[in-house]
């Protein structure tokens, strides 16, 4: 039996069509409001993305572990996270 579920792939090309068509159909004005707010949407994010890489792992204490960034080295090692402890 095959799967029928769309990948990710599809679900992203999808969306991007629907907001492209949509987006062709606005008055200019807000088109260039659009636009202006997915630059700013983008700055955000990697500023976001910049600051917890410098940050480093967070601690949370609920689980009583540090939580690291999935692309880091230490995310990846065998450190244990409940007992890794800053330097």
């Amino acid at each position: 039996m095959s799967s029928t579920q769309p990948t990710s792939t599809t679900r992203q090309q999808c969306q991007r069509q629907v907001l492209t068509a949509s987006f062709r159909h606005k008055p200019p004005q807000e088109r260039a409001e659009l636009q202006e707010a997915m630059a700013n949407t983008s700055n955000w994010n990697n500023l976001l993305y910049t600051a917890r890489q410098r940050r480093g792992p967070c601690y949370d204490p609920a689980t009583g572990m540090y939580h690291f960034a999935r692309n880091s080295k230490l995310y990846y090692s065998v450190t244990d996270p409940a007992h890794w402890k800053p330097q």
